[in-house]
């Protein structure tokens, strides 16, 4: 689970820096935290716990609506 919770802080990281980014207008790190949040999904996938299953699915939900705003934005 070490891995797992070092991934999960990185991603929640990676996700408040994105939305700073955003409230300045730049959707220039959407792409980067739309790979961390995979990363952290994929990790989240390998534990049967209800809390990584949330968090997996949360963080699927974040990197499809990070990559749409990366696209939009482009």
């Amino acid at each position: 689970m070490e891995e797992c919770v070092r991934t999960c802080e990185q991603c929640a990281a990676t996700c408040r820096s994105c939305v700073d980014a955003m409230q300045n207008g730049s959707t220039s790190q959407c792409q980067t935290c739309a790979e961390t949040c995979e990363r952290c999904a994929a990790e989240c996938d390998k534990h049967d716990n209800d809390h990584c299953r949330e968090c997996a699915q949360t963080c699927r939900d974040c990197a499809d609506g990070c990559r749409e705003v990366a696209t939009v934005n482009v």
